[in-house]
């Protein structure tokens, strides 16, 4: 039987949830699936526990290579893979019963290039739903870009975030463009992925249903200081504009600015994240440096929400933007995720 869908698992040192995550995936007595799961060079017990998964299931297929991150790990999935569709989870998260069979018969029924689904977060905060910033069905290029492209990405409208974890993407679409993961792009490497993916499709549907949960753990790559952010935004900005550019699509000043506001806003909560070298008054002096260095910018945002406007005025303010530091290094030194 022709594999239906292939789920990819990028697992690197999960040795505690890689095991919840495959058996998420695996669909017994259901479509075709496989599941392609790639150690990323794991120093711990995961591919034990993945080798040890193989003899449960013929349906999980084991990949081990040297560390290289995420998005080396799903490229190299991606190259193995031989479902039609293509789906993905992380390590530490999981699908809800039956989500990979369900989202495998609506692509096949609704024909869509993507088919979208809610996801809900769990943290010390609680849990929290998301859904698509849309409902029912989108047709042509420049709908898809206003509707799904333009709120995800570009003016943060919806808390739902670009993730690949909660969509069934045609792999014809992936191979056609020769789709892969910017390895170079460490965080938000979703986003420009997905990006990359949408300004291809015809069409997109919603479902009003969670398939997927996030597990927002303290230790992931977001919650940690990243050393390397600033130049992370620079190329996912960089790129986001050429992928919306060479298909056609419009990148205004307004949005360049919403791209800025976003990049200032993730840099300076950077400087509250654990593992921070740099003191208070350190931190303060990086804040204004990257406000002033970004201003022109983040001045092409237009606000259309208060949400926006507040994070404009912290991005262009120095002593607004340094307030904002203090609140959230406060916040992160009594445990409050964010």
């Amino acid at each position: 039987m022709q594999t239906l869908v292939t789920v990819i698992i990028p697992a690197y040192n999960a040795e505690s949830t890689v095991e919840a995550a495959v058996r998420s995936a695996l669909c017994k007595n259901a479509c075709a699936v496989e599941v392609v799961a790639v150690d990323d060079g794991s120093s711990d017990g995961t591919l034990a526990v993945l080798t040890s998964l193989c003899g449960e299931s013929e349906q999980l297929k084991v990949y081990s290579k040297p560390n290289g991150g995420v998005s080396s790990a799903r490229n190299f999935g991606l190259e193995r893979a031989s479902g039609k569709y293509i789906m993905f989870l992380d390590a530490d998260d999981e699908f809800l019963p039956g989500s990979v069979n369900k989202a495998a018969e609506y692509a096949e029924t609704n024909g869509a290039d993507i088919t979208m689904f809610g996801y809900e977060t769990t943290s010390d905060a609680g849990r929290i739903d998301f859904f698509p910033p849309f409902s029912g069905r989108l047709e042509g290029r420049q709908t898809v870009f206003e509707k799904i492209i333009y709120p995800i990405a570009f003016a943060g409208l919806n808390g739902y975030m670009g993730s690949v974890c909660s969509g069934i993407f045609r792999k014809s679409i992936i191979d056609r463009a020769g789709l892969r993961f910017d390895e170079r792009v460490k965080i938000a490497e979703d986003t420009l992925f997905f990006v990359s993916y949408l300004v291809g499709c015809e069409s997109a549907e919603a479902k009003s249903e969670i398939i997927r949960i996030y597990n927002l753990a303290d230790g992931s790559a977001t919650k940690k200081y990243n050393p390397f952010l600033e130049e992370n935004n620079r190329v996912l900005d960089a790129e986001l504009k050429k992928t919306v550019l060479g298909a056609g699509l419009p990148y205004t000043d307004g949005i360049a600015g919403n791209r800025a506001v976003a990049s200032v806003i993730s840099l300076i909560v950077n400087e509250t994240r654990h593992g921070n070298p740099n003191g208070f008054f350190e931190s303060a002096k990086i804040i204004r440096g990257i406000i002033k260095k970004n201003r022109d910018e983040v001045k092409k945002c237009v606000p259309n929400g208060k949400t926006l406007a507040a994070k404009k005025l912290i991005a262009m303010c120095p002593a607004a933007g340094i307030a904002f530091f203090a609140i959230r290094k406060i916040q992160a030194a009594r445990g409050v995720s964010f």
